[in-house]
């Protein structure tokens, strides 16, 4: 039930009231025979007939006011479909790899979109949560054996003399193959570090990307020389991945993803490997991550707190729904993927729809109104959607509202179209919550053949958050639509901070109370214009571009931490920023001075 047909109602009943009055002051006679004085209805009768009035009124109201609504969604579902779409369950899945199996000596990659289901039968729900890889990853028969902090600059004296002067400590990291194989006999060129949930991460975070200054790769029984990469090598991973942001249709799903679950974000990239490992001929090989401070670090480090062979998932896959038979006296059809299960499951996002006559002949594919295909001459209808919130089922138990969709046609021929078949982009709204974890050899097993002998939940599932409120989707319509970086450039940090705030405000859910401190947490923006030159083959280029500098207290963010928070800023600036130009992004704590500098990102979001 929607809360703004109360209002209507109570604004509708004392409309009646008021009008009544005044109707019984200047025809009192007429008053008397309806039963409505000056002071109201005396006959309990006539109250509640008032009352029924009121509430037939209060309905033609909201259907009114909602009219805009469906309009906006509607547009703003062809512009930017994922903004009015539910947020589904997302977990970081850690994959053991077989290590006998022989296909892992060259990697063996998952690639993303990688389906994996729930074991059966360990949390009694009827249907097993389905998850789907975000990012691609691949196994290595590999182990991390090690892993330590070492602060005394005596540990850098065994390091060869060409890491950087500015090292005052290191992470050391000791990795060694499954089979005794030497590294030199896989071809690794890169490896993906996950920051396992502990008091120290955000720390261990900032270390890695924002306090390195090289890393220095050798082998770990001593033989053969060293080899020293610089900081570039160590770059975000995870749900920043550059397939899955390349994939991204604009700046919002970084925003939607993090607020929903910043503990995927919390991977680390360690690029350049391969001339190292083809020089290791041992079964072991060391990492020397170097430091040039050690304030923010834990005082112990170990194994423990990275994960090697993670990725970041979600719940949802592609499924076809029930069929949806067409009744030429109703002006809309509710979508429902499995009305055996109607609880399991929530329609997220529709991909295609089919019509089929009586005898099941396909008709053709129906295109959304007002889509770029629906001037097409083959096209045989159109429809629109609505989505309406409910709550049943593990939506209710989990917290989540969960919603309703609507589908409503517009048909060349309505006389011979009899059903709808809707592919659709499904999750088992709160159902993952209710996974029963850790009780076998493994939580999830992949759908197709792999080298995996177990997959484990390492973070998560997270708790889904439901479709916008459909009140605030024209609102949202019209900033989506008035996008630009204009309000960001602004000379005055206070301006432009309230500025970034209020874009960030738009794509936060409304009950996200550590968003809400992650946005007062933002303290100056300042915004300056600037050219940098363009590399790359060809006559010498110029862009033209934005240096932001970034001020955050620290104490806002507490558990995720502010490097963090500004790399995903950085990642959704680039999006946001239109092509033909670029941001440079300085990072500034109001504690400690400055944290990070990014290089001049060139901006992704495409323009008219």
């Amino acid at each position: 039930m929607d809360d703004r047909l109360l209002h209507h109602y109570e604004r509708e009943l004392q409309f009646l009231r008021d009008a009544g009055g005044e109707f019984a002051q200047n025809y009192p006679k007429i008053a008397g025979r309806l039963g409505v004085g000056e002071e109201g209805a005396p006959d309990p009768s006539v109250e509640r007939l008032l009352e029924g009035v009121a509430f037939l009124t209060a309905r033609i109201q909201l259907q009114l006011e909602t009219e805009f609504s469906t309009f906006s969604e509607n547009l703003l579902t062809l512009v930017q479909p994922e903004t009015l779409t539910p947020t589904p369950s997302f977990a970081v899945v850690q994959l053991t790899p077989d290590a006998g199996e022989g296909s892992l000596l060259g990697g063996y990659t998952l690639p993303m979109d990688s389906a994996m289901r729930e074991v059966s039968g360990y949390s009694g729900n009827a249907v097993a949560c389905e998850f789907r890889t975000l990012t691609p990853v691949t196994l290595w028969p590999v182990e991390l054996m090690v892993a330590e902090h070492i602060a005394a600059p005596a540990a850098l004296l065994g390091v060869s003399d060409i890491v950087d002067a500015k090292a005052s400590s290191l992470i050391r990291l000791r990795l060694r193959t499954c089979g005794g194989q030497p590294f030199c006999s896989l071809a690794l060129d890169e490896l993906s570090l996950y920051l396992q949930d502990c008091a120290g991460a955000a720390a261990l975070y900032e270390a890695l990307l924002a306090q390195s200054c090289g890393v220095v790769v050798r082998s770990g029984d001593g033989s053969g020389g060293e080899v020293y990469l610089d900081a570039a090598c160590m770059c975000p991973d995870g749900l920043l991945h550059d397939a899955l942001l390349n994939d991204q249709p604009s700046h919002y799903t970084v925003l939607k993803h993090f607020f929903a679950f910043p503990e995927g974000y919390r991977f680390v990239r360690i690029t350049g490997l391969g001339p190292a490992i083809k020089s290791c001929r041992s079964d072991s090989l060391e990492l020397l991550i170097l430091l040039h401070s050690l304030k923010t670090l834990p005082a112990e480090l170990s194994a423990e707190a990275f994960a090697l062979f993670c990725v970041p998932a979600v719940n949802l896959f592609p499924r076809r729904c029930d069929r949806v038979p067409i009744e030429h006296y109703a002006h809309e059809y509710p979508l429902i993927v499995d009305r055996a299960r109607p609880q399991d499951y929530q329609l997220h996002q529709i991909e295609a729809v089919w019509g089929y006559s009586a005898t099941g002949r396909a008709l053709g594919e129906l295109r959304p109104m007002y889509g770029p295909l629906s001037h097409a001459a083959s096209r045989v209808g159109e429809y629109l959607l609505r989505r309406a919130p409910c709550g049943r089922g593990y939506h209710a138990q989990a917290g989540d509202v969960g919603s309703q969709v609507f589908i409503s046609l517009n048909v060349a021929d309505a006389t011979e179209m009899r059903h709808l078949a809707v592919e659709a982009l499904c999750s088992n709204g709160g159902l993952p919550l209710h996974m029963a974890l850790g009780k076998g050899s493994t939580d999830l097993v992949p759908d197709a053949q792999s080298p995996v002998r177990a997959i484990r939940l390492l973070c998560g599932p997270s708790r889904p958050l439901p479709a916008p409120a459909q009140n605030l989707n024209a609102l949202r319509a019209v900033h989506q639509l008035s996008r630009g970086y204009l309000p960001l450039a602004q000379a005055d940090g206070e301006a432009g901070a309230q500025a970034l705030r209020d874009l960030l405000a738009l794509h936060l859910p409304p009950d996200h109370q550590a968003g809400k401190r992650w946005l007062e947490g933002i303290c100056t923006l300042r915004s300056e214009a600037v050219a940098r030159r363009i590399t790359g083959p060809g006559p010498l280029v110029f862009a033209r571009g934005l240096r932001l500098e970034l001020t955050l207290d620290e104490a806002a963010y507490e558990g995720i931490g502010a490097v963090l928070f500004g790399t995903m800023l950085e990642a959704f600036l680039a999006r946001y920023i239109a092509l033909n130009s670029f941001t440079e992004l300085r990072l500034v704590s109001r504690q400690r001075g400055e944290l990070m500098l990014w290089r001049a990102r060139s901006g992704q979001c495409p323009a008219l």
